[in-house]
């Protein structure tokens, strides 16, 4: 299952998105076993996000933090990218995606789509240079009560006791717009105990031996130094950092101003994640990831069984009620 559920635990960079999960659909050439229990009620809690435009609330959210601002004197244009793409990646890739997406950091994911590594540039998002502009017309004091309105004043040790208009209008707006995200107090411990399976799974101790082996196997095939598992992304990410284009570029002008350059970059970012595969493989990385992901994930749905039942019901209702 390791392909199928390593793609579920995706990382989502998404333009100006608080939730949300990505889901890969990617798959090996073997024949993939079904997600565990834990992974299908995770999916229930969640929520799947199939558009590639990422989850419609944002607009609504952002539309509702402009009238809380209005409300509290202050002028807020929303911030809402249209037709904006769900950035998502892999957090140990595919053979499939690597090869044609590398990592998902210099190539674009879509025709038509900016590079995660170009796409997330202030101002680009409409609205986005409104705010800065209103922002620094505002005298000291104005800003700072301007910041306690959308984000409250909450010192972080009193934040999980906090409610969430506490947290200013972004608090208030989204506890109503993603009601269903929102973890009620009966099953805090249920997502305590999901949340430490995904870092008890990446610290076993046959999970870390495997990463010792994959790392040795990437040195072996010329990218030595390589410390922790994700020492791939790291080097496709130091190599953009050095990319020539200035930071402010349009990808557009990226594209075509620096097009040998980008070609060269992408070349590598599909041949380090090819390698990082290929090794993965080769150490037997998949399987074992399977193996201790089972165990870790079976131990949480015998303690938690009714509890993430009674929660996905919940947040399934919570989606359904909504217009």
């Amino acid at each position: 299952m390791a392909r199928a559920a390593l793609a579920r635990r995706g990382a989502v960079l998404c333009l100006g998105c608080l939730v949300g999960t990505a889901l890969a659909g990617c798959t090996g050439g073997d024949t993939e076993p079904a997600p565990s229990e834990l992974l299908a009620y995770e999916a229930r809690i969640w929520g799947e996000l199939d558009s590639p435009s990422g989850d419609p609330r944002q607009r609504e959210a952002e539309e509702g933090i402009a009238v809380c601002m209005a409300e509290a004197g202050f002028e807020y244009t929303p911030e809402v990218a249209p037709d904006q793409h769900q950035y998502s990646g892999q957090i140990v890739p595919t053979r499939e995606y690597a090869a044609e997406f590398g990592y998902g950091e210099t190539i674009a994911p879509a025709p038509g789509v900016t590079p995660s590594r170009w796409a997330f540039q202030i101002g680009d998002i409409p609205g986005q240079a409104e705010n800065i502009s209103y922002r620094a017309g505002l005298s000291a004091q104005a800003e700072e009560e301007y910041w306690t309105a959308m984000n409250g004043d909450v010192e972080p040790e009193d934040a999980d006791a906090a409610a969430p208009e506490d947290f200013g209008c972004r608090g208030r707006v989204f506890a109503e717009v993603y009601a269903d995200t929102m973890v009620p107090e009966a099953f805090r411990e249920a997502e305590t105990a999901i949340r430490q399976s995904w870092r008890d799974v990446e610290a076993a101790p046959r999970v870390t031996v495997a990463v010792d082996r994959w790392i040795d196997c990437m040195a072996d095939a010329g990218y030595p130094g390589l410390t922790d598992r994700y020492g791939g992304q790291g080097l496709v990410n130091d190599a953009a950092n050095a990319f020539p284009a200035p930071g402010d570029m349009p990808f557009e002008e990226i594209a075509e101003v620096y097009a040998t350059e980008l070609a060269e970059i992408q070349d590598y970012e599909r041949t380090v994640a090819l390698t990082d595969v290929a090794c993965l493989e080769d150490t037997d990385f998949y399987a074992t990831w399977d193996q201790v992901e089972s165990e870790i994930h079976s131990r949480v749905v015998e303690t938690y069984r009714d509890d993430l039942e009674a929660w996905a019901t919940w947040a399934e209702e919570q989606r359904e009620a909504r217009p």
